[in-house]
C-alpha cells in the first residue's frame, strides 16, 4: 500500500510539474488578414495576460471568398505576424493556419503545397473524423503528415461523434503522428456569435471517460483554442485550462 501511494503521489507530482511548464495561451485566434475583426496587432495587445498566442487564419478552402483567407498572400502574412512579434516581444506569437480538409468544401491535405504550409510553426485541420458527413478521413490526414515537417493539430473537433468506438485506436495514431488536439472553448457566452458547440457545450465536455483514458495512456497532447474572431474570446481559456488539469492532459511542447 505503501508503495502504491508513493507512485501515485510521485505521478501527480510529476504531472504537475509537466502542467506548470504550459504557458497560458490561445492558439486558435483568427485576424483580418481572414474573417476576424481585429488586426494581428490589435490582437497582441487584447492578449495581455496571455504568454502564448497563435494567429491560425483561414486557408484552401471554398467556404470562404480569397479575400478571407490568407494562402492567396502567404508572403504578406507571414511578415505581418513578425513584424507584430517584434513590436510585441513579451507575448510569444505563433505562426499558423487553420485548413478546411472537408471532402466537398477543402483540400485533401495530400494536395496541399508543403515548401508553403510548413513555412508555419502549426496547421490546424478542420473537417477530420473517420470520414463521415462529408468529413476527410483522418487517414488521409496520416497519409500527409510525413510531408508536414510543422506541428499539427485537428481544429474544434467533436472527438467524441467523430471517434466514437475507435477511442484507442485514435488515440495511438495521434500520439504515433504527433497530432495534438485543439480543446476548445466556444466565443458562445462571450460574444454570441456562435461557436464550436454540441446543445449549448463545448465539445470536449462530451469526452467520454473511455476517450479521455486513451488519450492519457497513449500521451495525446492538448493546447487551448477558442477559434476566436474578435476580442472578449482571446482571453476565454479559463474553462479549457481546467478541463485539461482535471483530466491530466499534456500540454504540446509549442506551448510550453
Amino acid at each position: 500500500m505503501k508503495n502504491s501511494g508513493q507512485n501515485i503521489r510521485s505521478k501527480f507530482l510529476n504531472y504537475s510539474a509537466f502542467l506548470n511548464r504550459m504557458k497560458r495561451h490561445n492558439i486558435h485566434i483568427h485576424s483580418t488578414f481572414s474573417d476576424g475583426r481585429l488586426s494581428i496587432e490589435e490582437i497582441a495587445v487584447r492578449a495581455t495576460g496571455l504568454e502564448v498566442i497563435g494567429i491560425s487564419d483561414h486557408a484552401y478552402t471554398t467556404k470562404l471568398p480569397s479575400s478571407l483567407q490568407v494562402n492567396g498572400k502567404l508572403d504578406a502574412y507571414i511578415a505581418e505576424l513578425e513584424k507584430v512579434q517584434h513590436l510585441h516581444p513579451e507575448i510569444k506569437i505563433l505562426k499558423g493556419l487553420e485548413i478546411d480538409s472537408h471532402r466537398y468544401s477543402g483540400t485533401n491535405p495530400l494536395g496541399l503545397p508543403f515548401d508553403q504550409v510548413n513555412r508555419f510553426d502549426y496547421v490546424l485541420f478542420e473537417q477530420v473524423s473517420l470520414g463521415t458527413f462529408g468529413d476527410r478521413s483522418i487517414y488521409d490526414l496520416i497519409e500527409a503528415r510525413p510531408y508536414l515537417h510543422c506541428a499539427v493539430g485537428l481544429a474544434h473537433n467533436d472527438m467524441q461523434i467523430n471517434f466514437d468506438s475507435h477511442e484507442r485506436e485514435v488515440a495511438k495514431l495521434l500520439t504515433e503522428l504527433d497530432i495534438f488536439v485543439d480543446i476548445n472553448q466556444s466565443e458562445i457566452g462571450a460574444e454570441g456569435i456562435g461557436g464550436n458547440t454540441r446543445l449549448g457545450l463545448d465539445y470536449f465536455h462530451y469526452f467520454s471517460p473511455e476517450l479521455l483514458g486513451a488519450m492519457r495512456e497513449y500521451g495525446v497532447k492538448v493546447a487551448i483554442g477558442t477559434d476566436a474572431h474578435a476580442g472578449q474570446s482571446i482571453l476565454l481559456i479559463d474553462e479549457a485550462y481546467h478541463f485539461i488539469e482535471q483530466h491530466h492532459l499534456l500540454p504540446h511542447p509549442l506551448i510550453q
